[in-house]
């Protein structure tokens, strides 16, 4: 597989998450929509081969690849959220 084909297959399947992260979760803003969406897409790109191969131990095959990349996005969208909430707590009003 060429190196943008394999890029197209990751996007996919961190864009996948993401989705799946919006039905669930929907933002409360644009605002939060747009950061966590590129939040969750970045991390779902970066951190999806690592957590497959390392902490999952799944197979290098596509499946695995596209869920992998999605269960990181999905997952980040969360902490993310979860973490400006908690920010937004202590922030002084």
């Amino acid at each position: 597989m060429d190196e943008l084909g394999a890029i197209a297959i990751k996007a996919m399947g961190a864009a996948g998450g993401a989705f799946l992260a919006l039905v669930f979760q929907p933002p409360t803003t644009t605002r939060d929509f747009v950061i966590r969406s590129v939040f969750s897409l970045f991390s779902g790109l970066l951190f999806g081969d690592p957590i497959r191969s390392e902490y999952l131990h799944w197979p290098e095959s596509l499946q695995h690849i596209v869920g992998a990349h999605a269960v990181v996005a999905l997952a980040s969208w969360w902490v993310f959220g979860a973490a400006t909430r908690v920010i937004g707590a202590w922030k002084p009003k």
